[in-house]
């Protein structure tokens, strides 16, 4: 009788074991399915569009704002008819420079201190002429005195990467060989630089008449035994970096290949001032 027991129970723990090992390879296949799965990952939020925010007619006019209005105006800057930063709302001055730079093209089409078609195809062409600016009354035009040397005609890639941030070097100006010691502070189509010191400063201002100005001139720059020819701005502009020997600001120093900053459009006069600086001594 008691080995009849023994052997019930043992069936039965058999029976139950089985049913378990069963339960569980049915039950695991599934489980790991679920575990299998990848988290998903979170879609980012997308960034606003400003067009959408502050929608914009064809033709910028008195009173618009947004994206395309900024782009105007970084434009008209660096062309020198607008002396402030881009805020993204066309007003008065803003409508002044549009008209001013008409004025210069003789542009009439979209009328005055609208940016149609005409005048935004010409504002962002290679035909783009900067506002030129007399010397102030008072300045005195240097003695021409060619600088026997050329300039070489070097990729702004292959200058970007010789001549950092801090780098120091010598700006000579083809015309005059009035030189100055220059300091590279940052620039990214091309250079953006400050004078060393303060001689440095006043040899700048004498190269344009010793006033600022908003004309270019042709100059060689001189680094480490090597010569590019280069194109020098005399409107300084932008943050004081607190350098510069009393130059507010920082200028501009373009190079074979450079753009301006942000909008990446080629710049004819500067470009015409290279080669100028890359001429050889005849």
């Amino acid at each position: 009788m008691l080995h009849c027991y023994k052997r019930g129970d043992l069936l039965r723990k058999q029976n139950w074991l089985g049913g378990f090992l069963a339960l569980t390879l049915l039950l695991v296949p599934r489980f790991s399915l679920y575990a299998a799965e990848p988290t998903p990952t979170p879609t980012p939020a997308p960034t606003p569009d400003l067009n959408q925010v502050f929608p914009e007619k064809t033709g910028n006019a008195l009173g618009d704002r947004g994206e395309r209005t900024v782009r105007i105006q970084q434009r008209l800057r660096d062309l020198g008819y607008l002396s402030y930063r881009p805020t993204g709302y066309f007003m008065n001055m803003t409508q002044k420079a549009v008209t001013a730079f008409q004025n210069n093209h003789s542009l009439m089409a979209d009328g005055a201190g609208v940016v149609g078609s005409e005048t935004m195809e010409y504002l962002f062409s290679s035909l783009a002429k900067r506002k030129t600016v007399a010397p102030e009354s008072g300045g005195v035009r240097p003695k021409d005195n060619p600088y026997p040397r050329a300039g070489s005609l070097t990729e702004w890639a292959v200058v970007n990467a010789a001549l950092p941030e801090n780098a120091q070097f010598t700006v000579v100006d083809t015309a005059t060989s009035i030189r100055f010691t220059a300091v590279r502070v940052g620039g990214q189509g091309h250079m953006d630089i400050v004078t060393a010191d303060g001689e440095s400063y006043q040899n700048y201002l004498k190269i344009f008449s010793g006033k600022v100005s908003s004309n270019k001139r042709p100059v060689v720059v001189e680094y480490d035994d090597q010569r590019y020819a280069a194109s020098l701005y005399g409107m300084p502009h932008g943050e004081n970096t607190g350098v510069g020997g009393g130059m507010q600001g920082y200028t501009c120093l373009y190079f074979q290949g450079s753009l301006s900053n942000g909008l990446g459009i080629v710049d004819a006069e500067h470009n015409a001032n290279i080669q100028i600086a890359a001429k050889k001594e005849e």
